[in-house]
């Protein structure tokens, strides 16, 4: 269980990033969507949709450590 402040944290984190990583995150992580389909949603190929969750993963664990998705 995440401490109110972690949660805050993580979430400032998540605010923080660009709309081009954070929305991919928050469809393959929130609406547990395939990568085809958030392909399908924002327009791009499944190859962009696996690199912008990528990208996005490592720019949050830079900025709050490895323990991202725990």
């Amino acid at each position: 269980p995440w401490h109110a402040d972690e949660a805050r944290r993580r979430q400032a984190a998540v605010r923080e990033l660009p709309e081009k990583l954070r929305e991919p995150l928050a469809l393959r992580f929130f609406q547990e969507l395939s990568f085809g389909e958030i392909a399908g949603i924002l327009d791009i190929s499944e190859n962009s949709a696996k690199k912008r969750v990528y990208r996005g993963l490592e720019k949050l664990r830079s900025a709050i450590g490895p323990e991202v998705l725990e």
